[in-house]
């Protein structure tokens, strides 16, 4: 059986009990689990019974889907997630938005986290941008360097048409700068435009 049609199968499965027609999903990683506890109206499934779907492994990630609503709309919270850095291959790491697409959901939010590949996004882009951007851990011991850095943007490519560009703008962290000197130069290696906050790079440059 292929991916898509695991995907498919796991989607036809969820629709029938009560998933169907939702709003957005939303993708919950560790510390953001207690978003599932707002929703009115909640249904749990863990995904254990979910055809096809992959455990999620990681404390702090509950294992299971909700149902519900939040402010008149259909959400599906997807507490749990598996990751690449626990030996799973992309396939596997992107399942749960391949069935998300596959059950008609027009809308996913996902949180960006450190070594983790981003999923299927439906399509290849020619502009991608984030501003005052906090997923790098900003402002914490845990801050970005040139390995975050490097995995994310060449993860990246895969959602980018040729000649794309990634245009980049940093919050201050607590020293009054935007990013340390080795990042500085990790992404000036790359090519990189750099205006103190503002950092833009090119697909072609990227590309090992």
């Amino acid at each position: 059986m292929s991916s898509f049609e695991r995907a498919s199968e796991a989607a036809e499965w969820l629709r029938g009990h009560g998933c169907g027609g939702a709003d957005v999903a939303v993708v919950l990683g560790s510390g953001l689990g207690d978003f599932a506890d707002h929703l009115g109206e909640a249904f749990t499934i863990p995904y254990a019974e979910i055809p096809h779907w992959p455990a999620s492994g990681v404390i702090g990630h509950a294992g299971k889907l909700v149902g519900g609503t939040l402010r008149g709309k259909h959400v599906l919270a997807l507490s749990g997630r598996v990751h690449a850095y626990e030996g799973h291959d992309l396939e596997t790491v992107t399942f749960a938005m391949r069935a998300m697409g596959r059950l008609g959901v027009p809308r996913v939010i996902w949180r960006i986290e450190r070594y983790v590949p981003l999923p299927d996004l439906g399509a290849k882009f020619d502009v991608v941008t984030a501003h005052m951007i906090c997923f790098n851990d900003h402002k914490t011991e845990q801050l970005w360097g040139p390995a975050e850095w490097k995995f994310f943007l060449e993860d990246m490519l895969r959602h980018l048409r040729p000649g794309a560009r990634i245009h980049l703008e940093f919050n201050r962290e607590f020293d009054g700068t935007w990013y340390t000197p080795e990042l500085r130069e990790y992404f000036a290696s790359r090519g990189a435009e750099i205006d103190r906050h503002r950092v833009t790079l090119s697909a072609a440059c990227l590309r090992p």
